[in-house]
């Protein structure tokens, strides 16, 4: 912006950077009042998050599955399933680890249970209905007992169902792609590996994190990048301008799906090479087959 005069942008990455790191949250309460209303312990609305994995993870795994073209969705969804099968028995409603979530995260499928102790902070357990409500994160425990019992109810009796199912979901699609990418023996599968940066290359948030990792794609790269696409990631740091203020009231939960018409129109439209732009594109299809589908 100042190489070359651009002072538009410039104040904009001012607001921006401001706006993300001033913790105070516009209208929490009344977000709060919205979130305990629309979502706060609504069974189904908690069920709903299973579908991010059928619609737009899966057909991102099919699409990273190596082998004959034909067999891909049906490899997808059998690795989803079996993952869905081991995320489900890790819930519990007495040995958990962490309040605003019913999983016992010790009980993790022991070919990954590294990786998702890795990840479970950052990607897997996201607490994205706090964020989205305007509930500070880590005030848990902060302020007077009649604010943190309220805090606490509002964590794992009003947002636990919400938060744990979410969760759950994330695991799914992480176990999944994790597998994908590995061969029977452990190794990792280098077809699936390709077509993984076939798909993502050119975005400089996935191309950041192979640099972090001393320009080595591996498959939690991968695994951590179609977790971020397919549930989208919440708090003031990905809140569009629109959505902040005052229009923080009526876009109230719509942060997930304005990422999820971002992701689609990527696929859709992006691509800086005529192989990345196909696999883009195979991804749209499978996405609005398996929306339509799924209604």
């Amino acid at each position: 912006a100042q190489a070359n005069e651009d002072v538009h942008l410039a104040d904009g990455v001012k607001e921006y950077w401001t706006y993300v790191n001033d913790p105070k949250q516009e209208f929490a309460l009344f977000r709060q009042i919205g979130f305990w209303w629309f979502l706060g312990g609504n069974m189904s609305s908690a069920i709903l998050q299973v579908m991010s994995n059928v619609q737009f993870a899966g057909p991102m795994i099919a699409e990273i599955t190596g082998g004959n073209f034909a067999l891909r969705g049906a490899k997808a969804a059998g690795q989803l399933a079996k993952a869905q099968a081991d995320a489900i028995k890790m819930l519990t409603v007495s040995n958990n680890q962490f309040g605003d979530t019913f999983i016992d995260w010790t009980k993790a499928p022991p070919d990954l249970i590294d990786y998702i102790m890795q990840d479970m902070a950052g990607y897997l357990k996201q607490g994205q209905a706090a964020h989205e409500a305007g509930q500070v994160p880590g005030t848990e425990n902060f302020g007077s007992k009649r604010k943190r019992a309220i805090r606490q109810f509002e964590n794992s009796i009003i947002g636990g169902m919400f938060n744990t199912m979410e969760a759950t979901s994330r695991l799914t699609s992480y176990i999944a792609t994790m597998r994908t990418m590995q061969n029977s023996d452990g190794s990792v599968n280098a077809e699936s590996l390709e077509r993984a940066r076939t798909l993502f290359e050119g975005d400089q948030l996935f191309q950041a994190a192979i640099n972090r990792n001393g320009g080595v794609l591996t498959p939690q790269i991968v695994a951590r990048y179609i977790i971020d696409d397919a549930f989208g990631v919440y708090s003031k740091l990905n809140r569009s301008a629109i959505m902040r203020n005052w229009g923080s009231l009526p876009a109230l939960f719509q942060s997930y799906i304005s990422q999820m018409f971002a992701l689609m129109n990527r696929m859709l439209m992006k691509g800086r090479t005529p192989e990345q732009r196909a696999a883009g594109r195979r991804v749209f299809a499978r996405q609005m087959l398996m929306i339509v589908l799924t209604g």
